[in-house]
């Protein structure tokens, strides 16, 4: 293969692979068949379409196709180094997950270092650009009787160490004997990104954590969270209820409803009182003198309704106040387990008394703490 065909071919590649995301996947072909002369003409075929498919800037698809039929048909009679260009092939065709396996199986046969210049320098550009598409895992572990199964699809024994994988989330599942239940993994891996993942039997676990190896490598089930709290914390049992104050509520609500009655006669005789004042003309000394006196008694009956009122609706709503500081502050035992127990009992002491003045009536109280 001439250089101008290793630029076709990685151009092709390349343009592919960013064109098609598609990573599905199928089976290798077994490459052990012994027909040389078959595979010397499938490998013909398969060069023939491949530059075909490659000789305009778009790829043509039915002839990649094609030319991969002929490079599986170049393995299956026995030429393993048809695995190079199938790889190709596929990576054209947006098939990234089998090219990379295909290369892998391919340099598995033929390392590297046992291949000529121009073919390491081109299989290493190439393994590039695929590798670059798809993701790796690796699970690493030594169980007897394993098999390791990743998205669904199983690989066989531990160790596994190059396991392509579409990017996005992935499952892997080991089953083992000596594992017991089988060990589930869950991550996401990027594109062109290595996830390596150890699986170890409990003693085996068990004895790396005694010397202080560590147990596991990345995943994200390696670490499990700290055990929940489900006990709830304790608490103290509420202070017993006092019930409420019904002699201050009904004493209080009796003495405004008196005081209110005391008011709204009060009110109700100043209007009799401007209303005689209104209506009383006196005409002669005797009706004067009649008007001054009936005037006079009900200024003075006014006054002491006002007195009588204010001291009665006073008296009660003082009894009613300081009926219900002394039930609020009543002292009681507290109990021994609460903050109560040591803090100072706060006593209300209020006293209130009937005033009088030249222009004002009412009741004065006096509160000390």
């Amino acid at each position: 293969m001439n250089r101008s065909s290793v630029a076709r071919i990685t151009f092709a590649l390349s343009l592919a692979l960013s064109l098609a995301p598609s990573l599905a996947r199928a089976e290798l072909p077994s490459c052990n068949g012994s027909d040389t002369g078959a595979a010397t003409r499938a490998r013909a075929e398969g060069l023939r379409r491949y530059r075909t498919a490659t000789s305009r800037a778009e790829i043509n698809r039915v002839e990649m196709a094609a030319a991969l039929e002929a490079f599986n048909a170049q393995c299956r009679a026995g030429d393993v180094n048809a695995l190079e260009m199938r790889a190709y092939a596929l990576a054209a065709l947006g098939r990234g997950i089998e090219a990379a396996e295909s290369l892998d199986v391919f340099l598995a046969a033929r390392p590297l270092h046992t291949l000529d210049d121009d073919a390491r320098a081109r299989v290493g550009a190439q393994r590039g650009a695929i590798l670059a598409q798809v993701g790796t895992v690796a699970v690493e572990g030594d169980l007897p009787n394993s098999n390791v199964v990743v998205n669904g699809r199983p690989y066989g024994a531990l160790p596994q160490p190059s396991i392509r994988v579409a990017p996005g989330e992935i499952s892997v599942q080991v089953f083992a004997p000596t594992l017991g239940s089988p060990v589930v993994r869950t991550f996401r891996v990027a594109a062109g990104e290595t996830r390596t993942e150890v699986i170890e039997a409990p003693a085996q676990a068990a004895t790396a954590n005694a010397t202080g190896t560590p147990t596991n490598t990345g995943g994200t089930n390696n670490t499990q969270p700290p055990p929940l709290v489900t006990e709830p914390p304790v608490v103290g049992r509420p202070p017993p209820s006092r019930g409420a104050p019904i002699v201050p509520i009904v004493l209080g609500v009796s003495g405004l409803a008196v005081a209110g009655g005391f008011v709204g006669a009060t009110l109700w005789h100043g209007n009799r009182v401007s209303e005689f004042e209104t209506q009383c003309r006196p005409t002669t000394p005797d009706i004067a003198d009649a008007c001054n006196a009936v005037q006079s008694e009900q200024q003075s009956a006014l006054i002491v309704q006002i007195a009588t009122g204010v001291v009665a609706g006073g008296l009660i709503i003082g009894s009613a106040i300081s009926l219900g500081l002394w039930f609020a502050n009543a002292p009681r035992t507290p109990r021994t387990d609460s903050p109560e127990a040591s803090a100072p009992q706060a006593r209300v002491r209020v006293a209130c008394a009937p005033l009088f003045g030249a222009q004002t009536q009412g009741v004065s109280c006096l509160a000390s703490f």
